[in-house]
């Protein structure tokens, strides 16, 4: 069963990555801040991968208040990456690696032992 949630999962995460940078481009390109655009993008993403994860991964709907501390948990994670970029004045493309290398460790972390647990 987990080998077969962390494909699905995976599988879902290259979907939410190309929403993820699509929405951080666009958004960079209209605020020209990093931090924020990241919050932007990731807001649309893990919308999106939320209820893909709910139908196909875990089976599983979850209560309001999970999903509400799983986006400010992963949404503060997401806005310190760009801050730190916009600080050290990293490329936007330092941010989105970053991102999507520390965000689906945690993000399926946070999945199966707060969001969908049970």
């Amino acid at each position: 069963m987990l080998k077969k949630q962390i494909v699905s999962y995976s599988l879902v995460g290259v979907l939410n990555t190309l929403v993820h940078a699509c929405v951080f481009f666009v958004a960079i390109k209209v605020l020209g801040v990093q931090s924020i655009s990241n919050v932007i993008a990731f807001l649309c993403a893990v919308t999106f991968s939320f209820f893909m994860n709910a139908r196909f991964t875990f089976k599983k709907n979850s209560t309001y208040m999970r999903i509400v501390w799983y986006m400010i948990l992963m949404g503060a994670l997401n806005f310190m990456i760009g801050y730190i970029s916009d600080l050290s004045e990293l490329p936007a493309l330092f941010t989105l690696v970053i991102s999507f290398v520390v965000g689906p460790v945690l993000g399926f972390i946070f999945s199966k032992y707060l969001v969908f647990k049970g």
